[in-house]
């Protein structure tokens, strides 16, 4: 009879009401379980930093600017200027990130209008007279530069992480096409601006474009000048798909022709020829149509005359629309 009673209190010991052994191990709680299936923090993809390549060329266009501040040098100034608009948006539009580039196009716009505008206000605010006068044109030079320096650190920064929104890769444009058309541009110079309209024929792969140009243009301001350019470029296409941004440059041949109260300049030579903007239709397989930016830089000088304020040898930079077929 004691031997029964010792063997059912040990049962009952060795039990709790659910059926398991009150000396067996209990099972963990949740929120411990939670925390022992938790590793080490996994440290978050950054992604890989590019903004040494938007560096490259904002240093660069720095540096065109500075050669062509001191003595003033317009092809280079106008170099200098093309580069830092675009060369930054470019390496955004070479990873399909569409708003990046356009974000960053504003910026390097904005930034040195906006911060030259209020130091010009600045430093014409402590006199009057001509000391105003030079301090708002002092102010306007540090705030725009402040600027640029501003919007290219800005993208110096950039780094391409996974999940950023890329324009989408359409359909793969035709192979080796050729196309004839002509394109409207509207320019300006440092003697003012005006029409021109030209003659193009392209041959077109997936990532590169040969394009032949023959312009003619007239420019007005206090003199008219006559200018006809012959070149040949070649672009990058950013991507394959029937949409992309596309820059690229090359040679040509230009002459000048201007005429100041009565007297004739004639000036001819080599020119930079220079192209950036953006390309549509690629997937059609007989129309292309472009918008973009034409630089036409001479590569030679030419002597002023008398009764002229600039050489007749001068740099321009247009907008153009192209139709080709």
């Amino acid at each position: 009879m004691v031997g029964a009673a010792a063997c059912v209190a040990l049962a009952l010991c060795a039990a709790d009401g659910q059926g398991r052994g009150l000396l067996h191990a209990r099972e963990p709680r949740p929120a411990l379980a939670a925390l022992q299936g938790v590793g080490p923090p996994v440290p978050r993809d950054r992604g890989t930093w590019y903004g040494w390549q938007t560096l490259i060329a904002d240093a660069t266009a720095g540096a065109l600017a500075l050669v062509g501040a001191t003595p003033r040098n317009d092809a280079a100034l106008t170099a200098a200027s093309a580069l830092y608009l675009l060369g930054g948006p470019a390496m955004h539009w070479s990873r399909r990130l569409l708003g990046r580039g356009f974000a960053s196009l504003g910026r390097r716009v904005v930034f040195p209008l906006g911060l030259g505008l209020v130091f010009a206000l600045a430093g014409g605010s402590g006199g009057g007279g001509g000391n105003a006068g030079l301090g708002r044109l002092g102010g306007a030079i540090v705030g725009a530069g402040a600027g640029g320096l501003a919007a290219a650190i800005w993208d110096a920064t950039s780094r391409d992480e996974p999940g950023l929104a890329r324009f989408e890769q359409e359909p793969e444009a035709p192979q080796g096409v050729v196309f004839v058309g002509g394109a409207f541009t509207v320019f300006a110079d440092s003697t003012g601006g005006g029409p021109a309209g030209s003659l193009d024929a392209a041959f077109e792969t997936r990532r590169w474009v040969l394009h032949a140009n023959a312009l003619k243009a007239r420019t007005r301001r206090s003199f008219t000048s006559d200018v006809s350019s012959a070149s040949l470029t070649l672009s990058y296409l950013f991507w394959e798909g029937s949409t992309t941004p596309y820059a690229g440059g090359g040679g040509g041949w230009v002459r000048e022709t201007t005429t100041f109260s009565g007297q004739s300049a004639d000036a001819a030579g080599p020119a930079f020829v220079a192209e950036a903007g953006w390309m549509f239709l690629r997937d059609q397989g007989w129309l292309r149509m472009s918008a973009g930016l034409q630089a036409i830089v001479p590569l030679f000088s030419a002597d002023k005359p008398s009764m002229f304020r600039d050489s007749p040898a001068f740099p321009l930079l247009g907008l153009n629309l192209r139709l080709m077929l």
